[in-house]
């Protein structure tokens, strides 16, 4: 999560934006790009053994048998037909985060945004579509991106839903209350925090 938000940090659309859109994205929107960024790090970097048998263990807890299981299933499928280019994640990511809001986890207790804010929201995210498409149509050529956009469409719908499905469960569960205050105080950007 610290990864995610330390990027947004650094682009120049998140940083113009007035404060309490940078807010109201985070509190509803980083929680369930998790998976997704999830997804990034272990595209980019390499982790140990031991690393990736304590992250199991520790996601096989909060999960449970059955959906730990989905969530291995689905980690595979994107490895499997994601392609691995770090910009088209970071753009994917971008797009996503620029919902208003993501609807994997709705909480009418965070804070809310008028109209033309969302709409100033959904211009920004169709820009970042526009680009990822031109940059996919470049590398790929156009038959090739609608297969690439499909895929990414198709592994984050499983993503999200796992991602409700874990949230839930840490919202939920008393044994994971600090984990989740520790998530709740985390999806804000530094600079918004003060």
């Amino acid at each position: 999560m610290t990864s995610f938000l330390l990027f947004l940090s650094t682009i120049p659309t998140v940083k113009l934006l007035p404060k309490s859109d940078r807010i109201f994205l985070c509190k509803h929107n980083i929680r369930p790009l998790i998976l997704l960024n999830s997804h990034e790090l272990d595209q980019l970097c390499y982790s140990e053994p031991w690393q990736l048998m304590y992250d199991n263990l520790s996601a096989k807890y909060v999960c449970g048998n059955d959906l730990f299981s989905e969530l291995v299933n689905t980690k595979h499928r994107a490895e499997q037909i994601l392609i691995t280019d770090p910009v088209v994640t970071r753009l994917w990511l971008l797009i996503l985060f620029f919902s208003t809001p993501l609807h994997c986890y709705y909480n009418n207790s965070l804070p809310e945004i008028s109209l033309n804010q969302r709409i100033a929201l959904v211009e920004i995210q169709h820009s970042y579509i526009n680009l990822l498409w031109n940059y996919l149509s470049h590398r790929h050529g156009d038959i090739e991106v609608i297969r690439i956009f499909s895929n990414l469409t198709s592994v984050y719908l499983s993503m999200q839903r796992i991602s409700q499905a874990i949230n839930t469960i840490i919202r939920t569960r008393d044994d994971l209350s600090t984990l989740n205050e520790s998530f709740d105080r985390a999806v804000v950007i530094d600079s918004d925090d003060k």
